[in-house]
C-alpha cells in the first residue's frame, strides 16, 4: 500500500488523443458536405473513435458512425454540448475546455466508463448512479458544481483522480471507500481552500494521494501511520 500525504502535482494539457477522424467546426455553422463521402461508404463503421473541435451541439448527422465507442471534445466557448445521445455505444468521453449539463433525463451518460476533462464543468449531476459503469475518472482544472453525496455507489471505479480540484468545495471526509472494492487509485490535489479532511476507509485503497491546504496536522499524522 502506498499512500502520500504531499504531492507534487504538475498541471498538463491532456496528451493529443490519436482518434480514427477529426472534424472541426471553428464556430461556424458545421458544413454537412464533410460527411457526404462516408453516408454510404461501409468504412464509417470502423470508425470508433471521434475528435470534435468547437462544437457545442453533435450535428445529428453525425450518428451515421453507428460504431462509435470514444468522443474526444475540444472546445472554445465553454457552451453546454448538446447531442451526445446519438452515440448509443459512446464509452469514453475525454473533454478540453467543456462544459456538460446533465438532468434526471440525460441519459447517454450510463454506458460511459472513463471520462478525461481538462478545465471542464460539470453541472447538474445529482447521483452518480446515473453513471454506474465508471470505472475511470481523471480531471484537471475541473470538477462538478455539486459533488454528488453517493460517491461509494461507483462499484466498478478503479481510479479516481482530480488534480487543480475545481468549481465545488469537497469535505473529503463524506466519502468512504471500504465497500468499493475495484477501486484501487485515488488522488485529491488542490492548491486551493475547496478541499478538506481525509477520505474514509481508505486502508484497502493501493494508491491513494492527498495534496490541500486544509489538511491538519491530525490528519497528516492518520494518513503517515499507514
Amino acid at each position: 500500500m502506498k499512500i502520500l500525504v504531499t504531492v507534487k502535482w504538475v498541471a498538463e494539457k491532456f496528451k493529443q488523443y490519436n482518434t480514427d477522424l477529426t472534424f472541426s467546426n471553428n464556430g461556424k455553422v458545421f458544413n454537412l458536405d464533410s460527411l457526404t463521402k462516408w453516408i454510404n461508404n461501409p468504412a464509417r463503421l470502423k470508425i470508433k473513435s471521434l475528435r470534435l473541435r468547437d462544437f457545442d451541439t453533435i450535428p445529428s448527422e453525425m450518428s451515421i458512425f453507428v460504431h462509435v465507442e470514444s468522443i474526444y471534445l475540444e472546445a472554445i466557448n465553454h457552451k453546454n454540448v448538446q447531442g451526445l445521445e446519438i452515440f448509443p455505444n459512446l464509452r469514453i468521453l475525454k473533454a478540453e475546455e467543456e462544459r456538460f449539463e446533465f438532468s434526471e433525463y440525460t441519459k447517454w451518460i450510463k454506458n460511459i466508463e472513463v471520462i478525461h476533462a481538462n478545465k471542464t464543468k460539470f453541472i447538474g449531476l445529482k447521483s452518480f448512479n446515473q453513471m454506474p459503469k465508471l470505472k475511470e475518472v481523471k480531471l484537471n482544472f475541473s470538477g462538478f458544481d455539486t459533488f454528488p453525496s453517493d460517491f461509494e455507489d461507483l462499484k466498478c471505479l478503479s481510479y479516481f483522480q482530480t488534480g487543480a480540484h475545481t468549481f465545488c468545495e469537497l469535505d473529503l471526509s463524506q466519502l468512504n471507500f471500504s465497500k468499493m472494492p475495484c477501486l484501487e487509485y485515488v488522488e485529491f490535489q488542490s492548491w486551493r481552500e475547496n478541499i478538506k479532511g481525509i477520505p474514509n476507509g481508505i486502508d484497502k485503497i493501493k494508491t491513494i494521494k492527498i495534496s490541500h491546504p486544509n489538511l491538519t496536522k491530525t490528519e497528516k499524522e492518520k494518513l503517515s501511520e499507514r
